[in-house]
């Protein structure tokens, strides 16, 4: 027993930061960190503290999808924005009040760099008060996030993926199936919140036609519905699911000529009906 605390003490002894957070441990210490958090169930507890703290809201999902390049932020100035991914590089960004912020990935080894530069910006351009979503696999490293918040952080952790709507399993505050995509998990994580009405910002893949890119690459290219027919069956999965919980969801595009495969709102109908 000796023998194996000390082995423990070894291989998981917090390391000095260094240049980037891949960095501030050996492959060693991050394969192990991985394993012991990717399934934590403890640090999923306090997520219960925001459950259902905006009962009844209107809230808007900020995607990445081109569609969002010149989108006009100040028309949606004040409202709840739950954001994700690489959202926090838009030139519009800080318009908006975001509520929550997510990645919906687990830190490996070899995606520290990007949750390093991603997250250490989330906390510099959010306000004291939004909730940002880690994996449960940063816990080890969270203190080592440039300008992190201990009290606005809350972790999930994920099991597999969900095979119909009748096996997804979305409370937050316990291990979870419906991390495997963005989509999911902010419907998940705006229904846990309690929003009602779900607007999505920049979700071209849920559009006709499917437009590929993201608003910071410069890629824009239209493909066929086919290419996403998986995707697109799992999205309506979710959707079902908080459909269920009382929420409406509604795809916003940019123009009358563009179909969505689910509930949608044009640009200008949005703003004639926040106006």
């Amino acid at each position: 027993m000796c023998l194996i605390r000390k082995f423990l003490r070894f291989f998981l002894k917090k390391k000095m930061r260094s240049s980037s957070l891949k960095d501030s441990r050996n492959i060693i210490h991050q394969v192990i960190l991985y394993l012991i958090y990717r399934k934590n169930s403890k640090l999923l507890k306090r997520n219960k503290t925001i459950k259902n703290s905006f009962d009844g809201k209107r809230c808007f999902i900020f995607f990445t999808g081109t569609s969002v390049t010149d989108f006009d932020f100040d028309l949606i100035k004040g409202e709840s924005v739950i954001a994700c991914g690489m959202s926090v590089v838009h030139k519009d960004f800080k318009k908006c009040n975001v509520v929550a912020y997510f990645d919906p990935g687990p830190w490996e080894p070899r995606s520290l760099g990007y949750f390093d530069a991603i997250f250490s910006g989330v906390y510099r351009s959010t306000l004291p008060g939004c909730s940002i979503f880690l994996h449960s696999t940063a816990y080890p490293y969270r203190n080592e996030i440039r300008s992190y918040r201990e009290q606005d952080t809350y972790y999930f952790a994920s099991d597999g993926n969900y095979l119909s709507s009748k096996d997804i399993c979305s409370e937050l505050h316990e291990v979870n199936n419906i991390q495997e995509g963005s989509l999911p998990t902010a419907l998940a994580i705006a229904s846990y919140m309690g929003f009602k009405e779900i607007y999505l910002l920049g979700q071209d893949f849920m559009t006709d036609p499917v437009i590929y890119g993201h608003f910071y690459d410069g890629f824009h290219e239209t493909g066929k519905p086919s290419d996403y027919q998986s995707y697109r069956e799992r999205a309506s999965w979710m959707i079902e699911h908080v459909n269920q919980k009382g929420s409406r969801v509604i795809n916003v595009t940019q123009d009358d000529k563009q179909t969505s495969v689910i509930d949608s709102i044009s640009y200008q109908d949005l703003k004639d009906y926040l106006g």
